[in-house]
């Protein structure tokens, strides 16, 4: 895969595109650059190809996973996310969840006019396949 227009406008990121390359990860890898062009202060929003979100705002990013829950990380203080707070931040839980579902509903997170999602999207836990028996 090439990057030139990055690579040539950013030599950081260029470099972790290139990493990317280098270890076979770039087909499996979403990259999300945001700028800082009046962003500053706007949640960020991250989805998988799998279904599972994330909204970072400020300090916090609240991971919704089909398959687990919600996890909320304190970047701050925890910038590996290897604690997860959520059991005792209830009430960032809800406000960063609130804030996803209505941007979801909204289909932007960027002032403006409501849009139409492209594809339905859920933020509730999907039912799992049952394994077939042998």
């Amino acid at each position: 895969m090439k990057w030139p227009s990055l690579t040539k406008r950013d030599a950081m990121l260029g470099r972790i595109l290139e990493a990317l390359d280098r270890n076979h990860l770039a087909d499996n890898t979403l990259v999300v650059v945001t700028s800082d062009n009046g962003a500053e202060g706007r949640a960020v929003i991250h989805q998988s190809a799998g279904g599972d979100s994330a909204i970072r705002d400020g300090r916090w990013k609240l991971v919704i996973q089909a398959s687990r829950g919600h996890e909320l990380y304190d970047l701050q203080d925890d910038l590996s996310e290897a604690e997860n707070v959520a059991a005792g931040q209830l009430d960032i839980v809800a406000r960063l969840t609130a804030l996803l579902e209505n941007q979801i509903a909204n289909g932007r997170s960027t002032p403006g006019p409501a849009q139409k999602n492209d594809v339905a999207v859920s933020l509730q836990a999907k039912p799992r396949k049952k394994a077939k028996r042998s």
